[in-house]
């Protein structure tokens, strides 16, 4: 009876949904850092082969209060820079009514990689633009959410802050996120702890206040095997890290999604790219945008990935 129970327990520690791997080495690698992909969005049009607008559809969500429809009339490039522009223009989809329309385009299928740098240099929308809600994140080819996570690089919300985050003293607010789960639909995702709100009193803690609606600023994320690192501007200027625990996953419907021995909190599936401006229903100042359009504006976007020269292996 002994030994049934010491290989039941056996049993249960190799095939239970969450067994902590244990590193074997610690490697320090040196190398360095290659574009394999970039958008310097030349030309007059959006270059189709890279992206893809989105045409007549939006994001629902009640929590959030979306109000923009995402129409492919609102994605342009000129000047070297791509152009989302965001109007008050009243539409109804599938029932459901917006008062704006907007600009959203993906490199789904086209532009994907699992390990690297994403970064875009982009230019928010002004002040004024009272709900605009501009957005860079990324999201796994393949694979139901939040399956092989979601990750928000930037998020930014013009007026006050954005929902119950809200702070009138900042003329915008940002935030960078991390969403992951190992089944479908179910977000393990936990306000605070894997989402920094910013700016509070300093949009860094070693940085002034800007106004990101003046110039081109840098917003990135760095994923590697165990972390999800988010900066602004320069890689060395991290605002937010998401470090996960390293685990097998043994829950047979990850499983035959093809997760067995990875994490569901750090992406093992290609991530494609995402800009888009969304609408925050409750911000918005209609007066002012009956008669204004805003834009956010991104002069180029570009993958990284490692290559390593050398490693040290320390056991």
């Amino acid at each position: 009876m002994f030994h049934l129970l010491i290989l039941a327990l056996i049993s249960f520690l190799s095939f239970s949904v969450w067994a902590v791997c244990s590193p074997q080495s610690n490697v320090h690698v040196s190398g360095t850092w290659e574009v394999v992909f970039e958008d310097d969005f030349l030309g007059d049009a959006l270059n189709e082969s890279n992206w893809t607008p989105s045409n007549y559809s939006s994001i629902v969500s009640q929590y959030d209060g979306h109000d923009a429809m995402f129409i492919a009339d609102r994605v342009s490039v000129k000047d070297g820079a791509l152009i989302m522009t965001t109007m008050y223009d009243p539409h109804t989809l599938d029932g459901i009514s917006y008062n704006f329309t907007s600009a959203w385009i993906d490199s789904k299928q086209k532009r994907n990689m699992t390990r690297g740098r994403f970064e875009a240099s982009i230019r928010m929308p002004e002040s004024n633009a009272t709900g605009a809600w501009p957005a860079w994140w990324l999201l796994p080819e393949g694979l139901c959410w939040p399956i092989g996570s979601e990750i928000d690089i930037v998020e930014y919300y013009v007026g006050e802050g954005h929902n119950q985050h809200s702070r009138p003293e900042n003329p915008a607010q940002m935030s960078s996120s991390f969403h992951y789960g190992y089944s479908c639909s179910d977000d393990l995702y936990k306000y605070p702890n894997d989402t920094v709100w910013w700016p509070s009193g300093n949009w860094t803690p070693n940085s002034p206040i800007i106004d990101f609606s003046l110039g081109y600023h840098v917003f990135g994320a760095e994923i590697n095997d165990t972390a999800v690192r988010y900066y602004v501007d320069d890689p060395d200027n991290t605002i937010f890290t998401f470090t996960a625990p390293t685990l097998c996953v043994g829950d047979a419907d990850f499983e035959a999604m093809g997760g067995w021995g990875k994490s569901p909190y750090i992406p093992w599936a290609p991530l494609y790219g995402i800009l888009n401006t969304a609408m925050n229903k409750g911000n918005a100042n209609l007066d002012w945008w009956q008669t204004h359009n805003a834009t956010t504006m991104v002069d180029w976007v570009k993958f990284w990935q490692f290559v390593p020269t050398e490693s040290t292996v320390t056991l």
